[in-house]
This record gives structure tokens, sequence and C-alpha cells, in this order.
């Protein structure tokens, strides 16, 4: 036996450490080692009986690490201090077959009587430095593929500036030629009706190509603001008071196209319409369709998460040059801890933004289902 060796028997954790999952090593001051757990003996594969009273740092670490557990030593033995006392290091070991491999080591300081011994607990991350070298693997392809899809985007994008370029040289050549009011407005009506076909076809096709459903519903949350735009300008052509679109029938056959889309119409939800016959211009016609087709759109995907059926108010009226607008659900509310005019969502961000555009005010309740107050000057 060493003189003044460590002996195991007499540590209370001697019982728990022969289970332990990890590899537990005592050094002695002069770095030898004086207690090895049955864990040691299968990351490192020497016996007990072959490592007890070897110097840790010449068996168990490559020739790089001896020179470092050296020089620390005669501070440890003195002071029963060093740096890398108390701390965890990822560090490389060196088995009984030559192998060397990458191991988490945790050192603590122990006293038995005068001497100061050293507790190391060793962990073979082999596994975790695999699984770390795949997931860097994956991280550089995924940058590929961004940096590839940002390319084609990026193609893309110039194809469509050209494309809009030349649309808006043709566009401001027709409006140079043609001289009847009549004429323009046809011409401008088709080709308005034209793009936003287009921009819904373009969005159908990106999203019957794309496999992320969140992309998906995202592209079809898009077509159905250009088919509120597109309805706009639809009944704007077809209104008698030219310039100007009868508000109530926009709501009504907005509405009808609302309770057409897949997410709804498997839902018994009533919709109820009190509106006024207010007509708006085109300035005031689009964003306000835009903020009742946003608000319905929540509802009908947010306000009744748990049951098919529902009730949503739409009142709409008009009062010495100023819109009062009212859309109600009695559905689960918003809950009190999100502020929808602070929210990054989309939707709910394009409400506030269009409530701006309008120069008007917008109000939440939260009571008994979720409920927006929104004025404007017509």
């Amino acid at each position: 036996m060493l003189k003044n060796s460590f002996v195991p028997e007499k540590v209370p954790f001697t019982s728990i450490a022969n289970i332990a999952k990890d590899a537990i090593i005592i050094l002695d001051d002069e770095g030898r080692i004086v207690y090895w757990n049955p864990m040691a003996s299968r990351i490192f594969g020497y016996k007990k009986s072959e490592i007890l009273g070897k110097e840790a740092h010449l068996v168990l670490s490559p020739p790089q690490y001896h020179s470092a557990y050296q020089q620390g030593y005669p501070k440890f033995s003195a002071e029963g201090r060093g740096k890398v006392i108390g701390r965890t290091l990822e560090l490389e070991a060196i088995r009984k077959n030559g192998e060397v491999f990458p191991i988490e080591l945790t050192l603590s300081l122990l006293h038995v009587g005068e001497r100061h011994f050293a507790l190391g607990i060793v962990r073979d991350i082999t596994r975790r430095k695999k699984a770390e070298e795949e997931l860097e693997k994956y991280r550089q392809k995924l940058e590929e593929l961004v940096e590839e899809r940002t390319r084609k985007l990026r193609e893309t994008n110039k194809r469509l500036r050209v494309e809009i370029k030349i649309r808006r040289q043709i566009e401001q050549e027709l409006k140079q030629s043609l001289k009847e009011k009549e004429v323009l407005l046809q011409e401008i009506h088709h080709r308005v009706k034209n793009n936003f076909q287009l921009v819904c076809s373009l969005l159908n096709l990106q999203a019957f190509n794309t496999s992320s459903e969140e992309a998906r519903r995202a592209l079809q949350e898009g077509q159905a603001r250009i088919r509120s735009m597109a309805l706009i300008h639809e009944m704007l052509y077809q209104s008698f008071y030219q310039g100007e679109v009868n508000f109530a029938q926009y709501i009504k056959n907005l509405i009808s196209h609302l309770q057409q889309m897949e997410s709804v119409a498997n839902k018994d939800i009533q919709i109820k319409i009190k509106v006024e016959d207010i007509y708006l211009d085109l300035k005031k016609a689009i964003p306000c369709g835009l903020i009742v087709n946003e608000i319905i759109t929540n509802a009908f995907k947010h306000a009744f998460p748990d049951r098919d059926r529902g009730e949503i108010n739409i009142e709409m009226r008009a009062k010495d040059h100023q819109v009062y607008l009212q859309i109600s659900d009695d559905g689960v509310g918003v809950p009190p801890e999100i502020d929808v005019f602070q929210s990054k969502t989309l939707g709910l961000r394009l409400i506030h933004d269009l409530v701006q555009q309008l120069r008007g005010e917008i109000r939440m309740e939260r009571h008994q289902g979720t409920a927006y107050f929104i004025s404007f000057k017509k």
C-alpha cells in the first residue's frame, strides 16, 4: 500500500460511486490514482489493480497535456489550489488501447487529514461530439439552402421589377393616348383586375409548391387580402356613383366570399350585418375593406377554436362626416396578456397600420368575446 494512501472504503459516497454513470477518480497530492470506480474501468479500459498508484496524467492523458499537469501538482500539494479545481473542462483522454477520445472533466478538492486530494468526475462525450459535428453539417447545409433560395428570390424579384417597369410604361402610354374618361376608366379597371388575378395566381402557385404549412397559410391570407381589394375595384367600376363604393353592399359581398373559405365552410358562424348605405372613395374604401377582411378572418381563425358555432356582428354608421365601424364576436376573446396593437402578428399589425392610414382611431374590448371600435372621417 502507498504511504498515507487514500482509503476509499471510508468515503461515504463509495457505494454510490460504484454504480455511477461517470468515471470517478481520486488523485493524491502527487497526482497518483488512489481511487478508481467501475465506470472508470469501462471508459478507460484499465482494471483497478492495473491503475492504482499510477500517475494519472501519464496513463490517462495525451502527451500534450503532461506539462500542464506537472506544473500544477506542486501548488496543489502545498496549498490545495489549482487553476482547474472547481471547473468543468472539455479535454482529450487516452484509453488503454491508445484511442484518444473527448471527455468532460470536473475536478473538486477533498481534504483528508492534512492532505489534499482531487476528485475527478470524467464523462465520455464521444457521442455528444459526434452529434455536434452532425448538427454543424446540417447547419452548413441549411445555410447553403438558404443562400440558394435567396439567390433564386433575388432573380425572381429582378424579373418582377422588370415586368412592373414594363407594365408601368404601358399604362403611362395608355393614359397619354386615351382622351375619353369612360374609355380610360374601363381600361384601368381591366388592367387592375388582371393584375390582381395574376398576383393571386402567383400566390396560389407558390402555395401549391411549398411544403411549409405556415408559409401556405400566409400565402392564402395574402390571396384573401388581394381579393378584398379586387372586390372594391370591381364594385367601383360597376357603381353608379363614379369614384365611390357602396360599403354596405361591399361588406355583404366580402362576407359571402369569406364564408366560402375552406377553414370556415364546416362551421356554423352566424354573421349579423347592420350597415347603413355609406359611400366611400377609393382612398377610404381599400384600407377600410382590408380592416374588415382582417378582423373577420381573425375571428374565423381564432375566436371559436373549440366549437363550430358562433356569432359575429358588424355595424357601421355615419354621423357628422364621421364613420363608426364596430365588429364583435362572442368567441373566446383575446388573452389579456396580449397587447394587440403592439403585436408582431402581421394581421394585427396590418389592422393598426390601416387605421392610421385612415387617420382614424381604434380601441378594443375583451368582454364576452372581442369587439373592435373604429372611427374615421368620411
